[in-house]
């Protein structure tokens, strides 16, 4: 039984990742994400509770930022996989979100938002 609370959905977005603690910055791609997190793959390995300023990079429409909190990180292949909740998520950027996988991922959204 899935006890999420929302749909994920498994579209790319580029993501500019910054450790508040560091300021070297990473990138990093998405495997899905939802309203309230994101699930991403990145060359970095990441320890949980650690704060992330992350810049989603949109294709036709201005980067956005939004803080994240890693809860977990696993070790797949040559990349880690990390899952992360948002700690301030804006309505203006779930409009942003929603406006991406209209444009460039309808089968996604149709697929997943009357499960």
């Amino acid at each position: 039984m899935d006890k999420r609370t929302v749909n994920r959905f498994e579209i790319p977005l580029k993501l500019d990742v910054r450790a508040v603690d560091y300021d070297q910055r990473f990138n990093a791609y998405t495997k899905d994400i939802s309203m309230k997190g994101i699930r991403m793959l990145s060359q970095q390995s990441l320890n949980d509770g650690t704060i992330l300023d992350l810049r989603l990079c949109f294709p036709n429409i201005p980067q956005e930022e939004v803080l994240a909190k890693v809860l977990w990180t696993k070790k797949k292949e040559d990349t880690f996989e990390s899952g992360c909740v948002f700690i301030n998520m804006p309505d203006y950027i779930k409009e942003d979100i929603y406006t991406y996988m209209t444009q460039y991922f309808p089968n996604e959204l149709r697929k997943r938002w009357w499960m």
